[in-house]
């Protein structure tokens, strides 16, 4: 069977960055590459199955579509970057062979004082900068993860169909698609998506999709959209939908987790 799609996926290329205090976070997954950066204080990270606590002047990532989340309990602040696979791509090829030993890196603290510069803690994080100046703040940041971690050569990969599926949901999850609409683009069957999803990811197709939306929903939240705003360009079809998900993920609903953030 033929699992190529059957349009081509234009990728849409995203650079954000943000400066959080005490970041607590619920599992989420998405294609873009998420590195941070501990600034003061412990931030405890769950990237998989594993659990860390990153110190100041370290880091961890997460890959590509690999399950992750912020756990509450410590003081700290820490520099969140998330960044297409195709803007850096040394380091996405990096990663396709190899695994980290140990998910904290230490990071040369003359990365550190050259990030403060080119991604300035002004209270919002940014999207509209030169490919240049992203570039500038990536290479240096990914080869010293690169060059200081310890790495453990792997040939383990997600499956094909796996990946083209996530990749089409993270460039269409504001519409209205479905398990189905994304089988037919795969030449799959319906059957098949839930499968390869409960195999690859331990979650089910509309708890990823789920997700996904939430975790768009929290971003435009954070930048001043309604609930109302946010659930319908998270492609959410009705807002009693989007309170109930929203608070079975999240653990509050969007006017109280408005009224906390």
């Amino acid at each position: 069977m033929d699992y190529a799609l059957s349009k081509p996926v234009e990728y849409k290329k995203k650079f954000l960055y943000a400066y959080r205090n005490n970041v607590a976070w619920g599992l989420h997954i998405h294609r873009s590459v998420e590195i941070v950066v501990v600034t003061d204080g412990v931030l405890r990270m769950q990237i998989g199955e594993q659990i860390c606590d990153i110190g100041k002047g370290s880091a961890a990532f997460a890959d590509s579509y690999e399950p992750h989340s912020f756990i509450a309990g410590k003081e700290n602040a820490a520099l969140i970057i998330e960044f297409s696979p195709e803007q850096f791509a040394p380091f996405s090829e990096w990663l396709r062979t190899r695994r980290p030993a140990s998910l904290v890196i230490d990071i040369d603290e003359t990365v550190t004082e050259l990030l403060k510069k080119l991604l300035p803690d002004d209270g919002e994080g940014r999207a509209d900068f030169s490919e240049a100046r992203i570039a500038a703040a990536l290479a240096p940041l990914c080869y010293s993860i690169m060059e200081r971690g310890e790495w453990i050569t792997t040939t383990d990969r997600y499956d094909d169909t796996f990946i083209k599926a996530l990749t089409y949901i993270s460039e269409n999850f504001d519409k209205p698609i479905s398990r189905d609409s994304v089988a037919r683009e795969l030449g799959v069957r319906p059957e098949t998506v839930s499968r390869i999803f409960l195999r690859e990811s331990d979650i089910s197709f509309v708890d990823y999709l789920h997700r996904i939306r939430v975790y768009e929903a929290l971003r435009l939240l954070e930048r001043g959209a309604s609930a109302t705003e946010a659930a319908l360009s998270s492609g959410f079809d009705s807002i009693r939908t989007f309170n109930r998900v929203f608070k079975a993920i999240v653990g509050v609903t969007p006017t109280d987790y408005l009224k906390q953030y």
